[in-house]
């Protein structure tokens, strides 16, 4: 099983685990670099809509709306490189590639990071930033994890 992020901005990704006492960081990765190092993006599926790392936040005024700023919590806020779904045609045409979607263009792409081992550990969590929106019934997102590396 992969993990698929649908329609989400995702800024940060935390896998940690709690031993004893205290927290130990698995994995860490905050796209700050502006790339999304280690991560598959877009395999499979079709659709306009597709995964991206960037640090756009400005939409196209009266059609595209601006991405929010980020929280004080994420570093490199407010407005660092984030990974983020976003319509190439709307980009293309509009110049507007933040985060954005298109409703009517129906797309199933994903975002996977890289095979992360936890077999040594227990109580695991994973934790991240995202934001979402689209219509009710119809645009959603998925986050998948595999117990048995499938």
């Amino acid at each position: 099983m992969k993990k698929r992020f649908t329609q989400f901005v995702l800024t940060g990704f935390l896998l940690s685990t709690t031993i004893a006492l205290g927290q130990t960081t698995i994995y860490e990765y905050n796209f700050n670099s502006g790339v999304a190092a280690g991560w598959t993006l877009n395999t499979g599926g079709s659709g306009a809509n597709q995964w991206v790392v960037n640090s756009e936040y400005a939409g196209y005024v009266g059609f595209v709306t601006d991405t929010p700023n980020q929280p004080a919590a994420i570093a490199g806020n407010p407005n660092s490189p984030y990974l983020h779904i976003y319509n190439t045609t709307v980009c293309s045409i509009l110049a507007a590639c933040n985060a954005n979607f298109d409703t009517g263009s129906a797309s199933n792409r994903s975002a996977t990071s890289p095979s992360i081992n936890t077999s040594a550990y227990s109580n695991v969590s994973a934790s991240f930033y995202y934001l979402s929106a689209g219509l009710a019934g119809t645009s959603y997102g998925v986050v998948e994890y595999s117990t048995d590396n499938g």
